[in-house]
C-alpha cells in the first residue's frame, strides 16, 4: 500500500499534467492570425532593411558618355569615373581594345588609350581617368561604309575597357564607347532613359493601423554613370526606402525595398506620399510616383480562451478533494 506522501505526490503530478496539456493547447488560440501584407516587426521596432547586394557595394566605374560621332584625323577625349566604394587600398588596371564588325581595327583607323591606365585607390573615393581616342585617315573608309553590313547599320568602332583590380575583387568597372562615323543621323534610336518600375497594385492599398507593407522598387539606368537618390514627401506614415542612395551606370538595374508602416495610434483615413528619384534623367514610368494608402482600424486580436482557466480551477478542486480524503484517513 502506498504511503500518504506518495499519494500526495501523485496528486501533484496529476495537477501538473492537466495544466500542461490544456495550457499548451491554448497557446495557438491566443495568437493573432498572420496577415499576408505584414512583412515587418511589430509597432515600435525598426522596419527591417532590404539586403544589400554587391551591385551597391562593389567598385564601379564607367565613361561619362556611351557614343561619340567622329570624323577622320580627329582627337576625342572621354572622361571615365571610378568609384572605389569599399575597395582599397589597391591598384586599378585599365586595358583598352577597339574593334568593329570585321574584327580589331588597325592604327590607321583608330587608336585609343587611357591616362592614367594604372592607378592606386583608397576606399570611399571617386577617381578620374580619361580615354584618348584618335581617328586615322582610314576611319570610316568608303570600302567599309559601302559593305553590305553597313548599308543597313550605322558604322561604328567599339572601344572596350576591361578593368582589373589588384586582388581580383569583383567589380563593375568595365565599359565601352561606340565611335560612330559622321554627325548624328536621323532615324537612329533615341537615347535610352532611366526607368522606374513599381507594381501597380502597390501604389494604392489598405493597411491596418499597426501594420506594415513592403513594396519592391527597381531602377534601371539608361544614362551615363551618376548618383541616384530617392526622396520621400512628408507624410504621417512611417516610410523608408533601402538603399536611399546609390551609384548607377548604364545598362544596370538596382532593386530597392520601400517599406510603409502605419502607427497603431494613427487615425483611420486616406494618406498619400510621393517617391522621387533625384539624379534620374528623362525617367519613364513616370518621374514621380504617388502612393495612396487607406488606413483602417487596428486588426482585432482574438482573446485568449477561458478553457485553460476553467481546467486549472477544476484541477485545484480535484486536488483539494484528493487531499481532504487523505486527511480523513
Amino acid at each position: 500500500m502506498r504511503t500518504t506522501v506518495e499519494k500526495y505526490l501523485a496528486g501533484i503530478c496529476l495537477v501538473l499534467v492537466i495544466f500542461f496539456f490544456f495550457g499548451m493547447g491554448s497557446a495557438g488560440v491566443a495568437s493573432p492570425p498572420a496577415s499576408s501584407r505584414v512583412t515587418s516587426s511589430p509597432e515600435g521596432n525598426t522596419i527591417p532593411a532590404a539586403s544589400t547586394s554587391d551591385v551597391y557595394t562593389a567598385p564601379i566605374g564607367a565613361f561619362t558618355t556611351s557614343d561619340i560621332y567622329a570624323e577622320p584625323n580627329t582627337t576625342y577625349d572621354i572622361d571615365y569615373l571610378f568609384y572605389s566604394r569599399g575597395y582599397g587600398p589597391g591598384t586599378v588596371t585599365c586595358n583598352i581594345s577597339a574593334w568593329d564588325f570585321f574584327g580589331y581595327v588597325p592604327d590607321d583607323e583608330l587608336t585609343a588609350s587611357m591616362a592614367p591606365s594604372v592607378f592606386t585607390v583608397e576606399p570611399g573615393h571617386v577617381y578620374h581617368s580619361r580615354l584618348h581616342v584618335v581617328t586615322g585617315p582610314a576611319f570610316a573608309s568608303p570600302k567599309k561604309l559601302n559593305s553590305p553590313i553597313y548599308r543597313i547599320s550605322t558604322y561604328a568602332i567599339v572601344v572596350d575597357l576591361n578593368v582589373t583590380l589588384q586582388n581580383e575583387t569583383f567589380n563593375y568597372g568595365d565599359d565601352s564607347v561606340a565611335v560612330r562615323a559622321g554627325g548624328f543621323i536621323p532615324g537612329l534610336p533615341a537615347a535610352e532613359t532611366d526607368h522606374l518600375t513599381i507594381p501597380e497594385n502597390d501604389t494604392a492599398f489598405d493597411l491596418h493601423a499597426g501594420e506594415s507593407h513592403s513594396i519592391p522598387v527597381e531602377f534601371s539606368r539608361g544614362q551615363p554613370i551618376g548618383t541616384v537618390s530617392y526622396t520621400l514627401s512628408d507624410t504621417p506614415l512611417n516610410v523608408t526606402i533601402t538603399p536611399p542612395e546609390f551609384v548607377a551606370k548604364d545598362g544596370q538595374s538596382y532593386a530597392a525595398q520601400l517599406s510603409v508602416h502605419a502607427d497603431r495610434s494613427l487615425l483611420p483615413g486616406n494618406y498619400s506620399f510621393t517617391l522621387d528619384a533625384a539624379g534620374a534623367s528623362g525617367i519613364e514610368s513616370p518621374y514621380s510616383r504617388v502612393f495612396f494608402i487607406n488606413v483602417t482600424e487596428p486588426a482585432k486580436v482574438p482573446t485568449q480562451s477561458s478553457f485553460p482557466t476553467v481546467f486549472i480551477i477544476f484541477a485545484v478542486i480535484v486536488e483539494g478533494i484528493f487531499l481532504m480524503g487523505f486527511v480523513k484517513r
